[in-house]
């Protein structure tokens, strides 16, 4: 494929925007017959049709799409490199797009985007699994990715792994629960009931292994990958459930469960995860400080 030109991407970008091309023509004070024509060359140049009819307007191609999304990218990081050249500040984007790895805990991930709604941002959250995500981000549908999981080092290449910070585990319960159990706690968590998450979960793995430490066999009543269906199961007294500390007064506040055992020496990590450009989203750069910051008061 030869090189884009990205005076053809910027009449495209405008069509697409625009929802036609009569439409674009008068935005741009040129003749339609001109956008036409620079957009078949485009077309010719990427080898897909980037346009379909449906009625009177053109909709996007699956291909149109994606190139649409990089071409968001492209005209607006150009806007802020113009902006940055001639020395004013740089404009704060009206939103984020954040992927959030379906085994962090919901009650981390608001504390985490505090910067974003103190800057009055649009935040559309995406829940998924890590991978599901990281193809999101190198999409650009997404501009960051919170996650407790880390990423083999041969996907990094792209990427930069924003290291968060941790925070120690423990068992937290309900007070019908913890009046029952709380005195023999934790030799008697292979009596009492457990509420897990997936197998998926770095929470699960560092459970597993403190119960194995602990020579218990516990008494798994139910599996969750949602963490909110856990904290719901939890108050309603149906069992344990194993949380970060960093958090422990926002559950207690919201689910009526209380800290019960800590799991010493586990933890759970947190990460961001963000494509390797030169110019980020500036709202990225607070959310990693602001995540920071707070795990290390923790």
């Amino acid at each position: 494929m030869r090189h884009i030109n990205y005076n053809h991407l910027f009449y495209f970008w405008n069509v697409a925007d625009a929802g036609s091309i009569a439409a674009a023509s008068k935005r741009l004070y040129l003749t339609p017959q001109t956008i036409s024509t620079q957009i078949k060359l485009l077309e010719e140049t990427t080898g897909t049709a980037l346009f379909q009819k449906s009625g009177r307007r053109l909709v996007l191609t699956d291909q149109g799409i994606v190139v649409k999304r990089f071409a968001d990218d492209i005209f607006s990081l150009g806007t802020e490199l113009s902006s940055f050249m001639r020395g004013e500040d740089k404009q704060i984007p009206k939103d984020i797009k954040v992927g959030i790895v379906e085994t962090l805990p919901k009650i981390a991930v608001v504390k985490f985007l505090q910067p974003a709604f103190d800057a009055n941002v649009l935040v559309s959250c995406t829940e998924g699994s890590l991978q599901t995500l990281f193809a999101q981000l190198k999409k650009h549908e997404i501009d960051l990715i919170l996650s407790d999981q880390s990423m083999s080092i041969s996907e990094t290449n792209s990427v930069h792994i924003h290291a968060l910070g941790q925070s120690e585990l423990a068992f937290f319960a309900a007070k019908p629960l913890l009046d029952k159990y709380s005195n023999r706690l934790p030799h008697e968590l292979s009596n009492a009931p457990v509420i897990f998450p997936t197998e998926a979960s770095p929470l699960r793995r560092a459970g597993d292994d403190w119960f194995i430490q602990q020579g218990i066999t516990p008494n798994i009543i139910a599996e969750c990958s949602d963490s909110g269906l856990i904290k719901a199961m939890a108050a309603a007294a149906r069992g344990l459930f194993i949380a970060p500390v960093n958090v422990r007064a926002d559950i207690e506040m919201a689910t009526n469960c209380h800290f019960t055992t800590l799991l010493e020496n586990f933890h759970e990590r947190y990460f961001a995860i963000t494509l390797d450009k030169k110019i980020e989203h500036p709202i990225v750069n607070d959310i990693v400080d602001s995540a920071r910051k707070s795990l290390e008061l923790e």
